[in-house]
C-alpha cells in the first residue's frame, strides 16, 4: 500500500505537521478534562509517541483500508484525500493513555524536601 504522503502528494514535514496540528487540538481538549496544562502534554514525547501510534491505526490505517480502491486505481485528487482524511482524527478524540497522563501529573507535583538531609 502507498504511504500516506504518496496520496497526499505531500513531504514527510508537511505531513508531520499537518499531524501535530491535530494533536493540539487533542491535548487541548484533554488538558481541560484531565486539569493538566496544555505546553505539558503538547511538549510529552511519550503522550506524542501515544498519539502518532494511535494515528497510525485509527487515521492512516482506516483512511486506507476506506478507499482502498481509488488508491490502488491510482486515482489521484490529493486534495479530495486530505478532506476525506480530515474526519478521521476525530476517532481519537475518545482515547487517552491513563498511564501517560498520570506519569505527566506525577512530574507536575512538587517534590518533598527531605527535611532530615542538611
Amino acid at each position: 500500500m502507498k504511504a500516506i504522503q504518496d496520496i497526499l502528494k505531500t513531504d514527510y514535514k508537511t505531513y508531520d505537521d499537518y499531524r501535530f496540528s491535530y494533536f493540539f487540538e487533542w491535548c487541548l481538549k484533554q488538558c481541560t478534562d484531565q486539569c493538566l496544562p496544555l505546553q505539558s502534554l503538547v511538549t510529552s514525547k511519550p503522550l506524542y509517541d501515544w498519539y502518532c501510534q494511535q494515528w497510525l491505526g485509527v487515521v492512516e490505517t482506516a483512511f486506507k483500508n476506506d478507499f482502498k480502491a481509488y488508491i490502488q486505481a491510482n486515482v489521484n485528487d490529493p486534495n479530495t484525500y486530505l478532506e476525506l482524511l480530515s474526519a478521521y482524527p476525530k476517532t481519537i478524540e475518545g482515547y487517552y493513555p491513563s498511564v501517560i497522563l498520570y506519569m505527566i501529573k506525577n512530574e507536575l507535583k512538587p517534590q518533598k524536601k527531605n527535611e532530615n538531609v542538611h
